[in-house]
């Protein structure tokens, strides 16, 4: 941790742990309270634990990523360092992931709706949509996306549907919300989006993340 750092710099207060619950619709985020010290505390029987790697930033081991409960083909050295980390980081709203990641979990959610629906992915996008695979909303229909899982040490989080693939009703089209890194980031971001309904507790004295599905 940074010497200059919030939690360092009012450690006996903060005592180096804090926690928060954000909603899925990040623009209520104002509406939600983040806890420190004593007051930072998860419970209930699914609460899960993973190592907090480093002491600089909120570093944890990502594992893969499953589609439907199977673990996509991508390298575990892809996700690790030094080629990349995986960072908590609530103040971004895309998450990102390793270019040669991204083409697995991309070519898999192709297949999905391919087999399933017979869906193509749109050639070309609205300009007010940041993502690169979309599909148009098929009124009407019932369908269902796939489920996305995000393994990690000793955890998992199962990402909510509506924080995986937006919906533009203006464009007509959905969208995968996951994009690759640009050429210049090096880390794997879990945004704020990823985050919602589940409660974090992060512990960065005895470097322990704590995390909880929960309606926030």
């Amino acid at each position: 941790m940074e010497p200059s750092s919030f939690l360092k710099q009012l450690r006996n207060f903060t005592l180096k742990r804090f926690s928060y619950c954000l909603p899925l619709d990040v623009k209520s985020a104002n509406e939600t309270l983040i806890h420190f010290g004593k007051a930072a505390q998860i419970s209930g029987p699914n609460v899960q634990t993973t190592p907090i790697l480093g002491h600089g930033e909120h570093y944890v081991q990502l594992k893969g990523i499953s589609l439907n409960g199977g673990l996509l083909p991508i390298d575990p050295k892809l996700l690790a360092k030094p080629v990349s980390a995986t960072v908590i980081d609530s103040g971004t709203e895309r998450r990102f992931i390793i270019a040669k990641a991204y083409v697995v979990l991309e070519q898999v959610v192709i297949s999905y709706f391919q087999d399933a629906y017979g869906w193509k992915p749109m050639k070309n996008t609205s300009k007010r949509v940041d993502s690169d695979l979309c599909y148009k909303i098929h009124r009407g229909g019932r369908y269902e996306f796939p489920k996305l899982t995000l393994p990690f040490e000793n955890a998992y989080i199962d990402l909510d549907r509506r924080s995986s693939f937006k919906e533009y009703t203006r464009e007509n089209q959905f969208c995968m919300t996951i994009l690759p890194i640009d050429d210049n980031m090096q880390n794997n971001v879990l945004e704020a989006c990823q985050h919602a309904n589940h409660r974090f507790l992060f512990d960065v004295a005895d470097l322990k993340l704590s995390v909880a599905a929960e309606s926030c």
